[in-house]
């Protein structure tokens, strides 16, 4: 038996074998409010040993774990009424339907990561949308998005304002509109959507305000998405003068990009902008921008600066 009383957080990471003798041990940890068992072989035995001692677990992370069923995690589930972080990549068992059972249980859920549960689809992404109303991260990457049944309602009419996080990349969603031309990832904290390849090649309006977008990601941006004719990076603060000039010189074709509120974007990149990427028709400028005299008659004849 495990003498820690006051542990809160447990991990066996790469167990090759979880014995009854561990399970038992567990309910020793009355405190226990975060269990990591990645990369373990573990049971339903273990996962309804679990449920019984009723602990008070806010964190489940079973990522990559092998050798249970959907009736344990779903007797375990049922048991924690108060998870707020959830972690089943790669449960192959998961699909549709029983992602809508789950969402029974998990009222408090902030954040899960399902990725590579290649059964499910658009219906999934949308229940967890629906049903979770605290849900702030969702990473859904080498699923079947872009498979299943749309939902019904008008999605330009609906708005989930507590999501923040979103990796939905390595889906078919991405695969099968090639011609996709418009993204709007605005307040997303990071939208995985650059570690997509060429699949955005078409791509020519990226709002990406108020998100943690930085330099590394813009380049990324530059490169994937050539086409690209407006760029919004209003409040977006890890964002400097060098991802600004790398977007610009990559992406001949470029209108509009939007830099309001870019703390960290130097003025004297506008002037630069205009300059060196004629087709720039309207920028907006970052915070304390004011043209030299010598500069504004040109500046302003070419594009318009706001």
């Amino acid at each position: 038996m495990f003498d820690c009383p006051f542990l809160t957080r447990a991990e066996a990471i790469e167990t090759n074998k979880v014995t009854p003798y561990f399970a038992d041990s567990l309910g020793s940890l009355k405190g226990l409010t975060c269990h990591d068992l990645s990369f373990s072989c573990i049971s339903d035995f273990l996962l309804c040993s679990l449920a019984l001692e009723a602990l008070p677990l806010r964190e489940l992370i079973l990522q990559d774990c092998f050798n249970y069923t959907y009736h344990g995690i779903s007797y375990l589930l049922s048991k924690c009424r108060f998870l707020q972080l959830l972690d089943l990549q790669d449960a192959k068992f998961l699909n549709d339907q029983r992602i809508n059972e789950l969402s029974v249980y998990l009222a408090d859920l902030v954040s899960i990561n399902v990725s590579g549960c290649y059964q499910l689809t658009y219906s999934s992404f949308f229940a967890l949308l629906r049903n979770f109303h605290l849900l702030a991260e969702i990473r859904m990457e080498s699923t079947n998005i872009g498979n299943g049944s749309k939902p019904s309602v008008d999605l330009d009419s609906v708005v989930y304002h507590q999501v923040k996080s979103l990796h939905l990349a390595k889906n078919l969603l991405f695969k099968r509109c090639l011609n996709i031309k418009h993204l709007n990832f605005a307040f997303c904290s990071w939208a995985n959507l650059f570690s997509i390849n060429h699949e955005a090649s078409k791509l020519e309006v990226l709002n990406l305000s108020h998100s943690r977008i930085d330099n590394r990601a813009l380049y990324a941006i530059s490169k994937i998405c050539p086409r690209l004719l407006q760029l919004d990076l209003e409040h977006c603060y890890y964002v400097t003068e060098k991802g600004v000039r790398q977007v610009v010189e990559n992406c001949i074709h470029l209108r509009e990009i939007n830099l309001r509120s870019c703390r960290k974007v130097s003025t004297n990149v506008v002037s630069w902008m205009i300059f060196s990427r004629p087709s720039l028709k309207k920028v907006a400028a970052p915070p304390h921008f004011r043209p030299r005299d010598n500069d504004r008659k040109p500046l302003f004849r070419r594009c318009l600066v706001c």
